[in-house]
């Protein structure tokens, strides 16, 4: 089978479950039938080129996806593409904020954030990653400040290994490539962060721990955590030592309802495999 043959040998599993995912995603309600029109371009189209294609995100801007590669195909299938946790900023996000991208991957989060029109630090240690990331401010003419490196609970350097792009994580086993890594308070410095977006495949609690000084300043208005189990395979812990860490900075953790509004979160343990955790200052 030639190569171009085999990019368009898809299960019919597949292609129901994208189908579905894709009409009942809420991002896409009240113009299913464009979304789904979108889609079927989007496929043939990478798969005939075997390039990326150029997709929205936002009210204004565009973002590089690849068919496959990196996660960003995810804003084919919506605008947002993450609907609930997206919409937190959409409302919480003003002119001029700053907002820090932990973990940005190729920049669905940096993008939706300067769209928005805040000011953006995106962090990504893996440089295909970064490329991608650099590839779509371009394409916006957007401008941003990129830490081409990892966060961790103190300075210095790791290996970054993993099965694929949207699974690597850091590791000190010596397996990898070696990353510079330094602390969220190194790079904030005295600035206060509207936002804060952590995704770094079960090493959040130590992002959190390089940023003592921050938090325990309140200088984070509102922080987006991955919630689900790969802490356990990373570090052998669940995420109580995360919600301990922020409640002791004065931090209250929250989920977002499918609107986007907060909502105070007290039953942890029906929360390890669902969509992220946001914290805010209790005295907010």
């Amino acid at each position: 089978m030639t190569p171009t043959l085999r990019r368009f040998r898809i299960r019919p599993s597949v292609i129901t479950n994208v189908i579905t995912s894709t009409t009942r995603h809420p991002g896409n309600k009240g113009h299913r039938v464009k979304a789904l029109t979108r889609l079927v371009r989007c496929e043939i189209t990478a798969r005939v080129t075997n390039r990326p294609v150029i997709t929205p995100i936002g009210d204004h801007s565009s973002i590089y996806a690849y068919l496959h590669r990196g996660g960003s195909w995810r804003a084919v299938k919506a605008n947002p593409p993450d609907f609930a946790e997206m919409n937190v900023w959409r409302s919480r996000i003003s002119e001029g904020d700053l907002f820090v991208d932990v973990g940005a991957h190729v920049g669905i989060y940096s993008l939706w954030a300067l769209d928005l029109g805040a000011q953006v630090l995106a962090v990504e240690p893996d440089p295909e990653n970064v490329l991608q990331l650099r590839a779509n401010l371009l394409l916006n003419d957007y401008s941003a400040e990129v830490f081409a490196g990892a966060l961790g609970s103190e300075s210095g350097t790791m290996r970054l290994a993993g099965p694929d792009l949207l699974r690597r994580h850091l590791t000190s086993d010596g397996e990898g490539v070696e990353v510079e890594v330094r602390t969220l308070d190194e790079l904030l410095g005295e600035r206060r962060a509207a936002g804060v977006k952590i995704d770094v495949e079960g090493a959040e609690r130590l992002v959190l721990e390089g940023a003592s000084r921050a938090l325990t300043d309140l200088r984070v208005d509102l922080l987006q955590i991955e919630w689900n189990h790969c802490s356990l395979d990373l570090l052998g812990e669940d995420r109580q030592p995360v919600a301990e860490l922020l409640r002791k900075c004065g931090y209250e953790l929250c989920r977002p309802d499918a609107s986007g509004a907060l909502v105070p979160e007290v039953d942890l343990s029906a929360t390890l495999l669902t969509r992220d955790m946001f914290a805010r200052p209790i005295t907010r």
